[in-house]
């Protein structure tokens, strides 16, 4: 811990005040004040170099706490399944992303300087299959227009690779005013789940597609676990109902 020089008679100078003052400012905040005990302890400025040394005692706390508590977030991000990548504000330049997201995007992560660089490495595309723009992509919108994205579904296509479906939350950052600072983005892989709902529907379009052709040829089915009927179709409800 440094320490700014003291006056042995009268207690500490004006000039160690100003020089703790000084070294705080770019960023030293374990400099102190040295106050001799046998210092006038109601003198001006012995009070004004306790107070200083209270106040830079409290600003290293938080300053150690709020590291602290970055390195927690790191971690946590870290392990994190989702994507997530933060930018500034007005440009949008990447000033962080987690290892996810190289994994989502199955390219090495790069640090865009605008929005119109962020299809260089994975170009996007919308449901109808029109590539996004660059004011389309959620970090654009959330810095640019405020707006808070819920759950948009993007297709990204890295060359070389096959394509993933994304779906992407995304906020804007303000500051105390409510000025935007920046924008973040959090995404998942969804790529999965959307290729099983496809799957899923088009077996259940079949199997309707055959259970109609065959109530149109007036044929009778019923579907059964062995224990209870599970569906039928109207021509086996006529035959039930028709009399011996």
């Amino acid at each position: 811990m440094a320490h700014a020089r003291v006056d042995a008679v009268s207690g500490p100078s004006l000039d160690a005040i100003l020089q703790a003052m000084a070294e705080a400012s770019v960023g030293d905040l374990r400099v102190r004040v040295d106050v001799p005990a046998d210092a006038d302890q109601q003198a001006p400025l012995t009070m004004l170099a306790h107070a200083l040394n209270i106040l830079l005692g409290d600003l290293e706390h938080r300053e150690r706490k709020a590291s602290l508590q970055s390195e927690r977030l790191r971690t946590l991000l870290a392990h994190l399944p989702s994507g997530v990548a933060i930018a500034e504000a007005p440009h949008g330049r990447i000033v962080f992303h987690n290892p996810a997201v190289e994994r989502i995007l199955g390219v090495p992560a790069h640090t865009p300087e605008r929005f119109e660089a962020y299809a260089a490495h994975a170009p996007a595309f919308h449901e109808d299959g029109r590539a996004v723009e660059p004011h389309e992509w959620p970090l654009a919108r959330a810095i640019e227009r405020r707006e808070v994205v819920h759950e948009k579904l993007l297709e990204i296509r890295p060359p070389g690779r096959p394509p993933r479906w994304l779906s992407c939350n995304a906020a804007p950052v303000l500051d105390p005013s409510g000025a935007v600072l920046g924008g973040i983005v959090v995404f998942e892989d969804i790529t999965e789940d959307r290729e099983a709902r496809r799957r899923e529907a088009a077996s259940e379009a079949f199997h309707r597609g055959l259970l109609e052709g065959i109530s149109d040829a007036g044929l009778g089915f019923v579907v059964s676990d062995g224990r209870r009927v599970l569906t039928t179709n109207e021509a086996f409800a006529r035959m039930l109902a028709r009399p011996a």
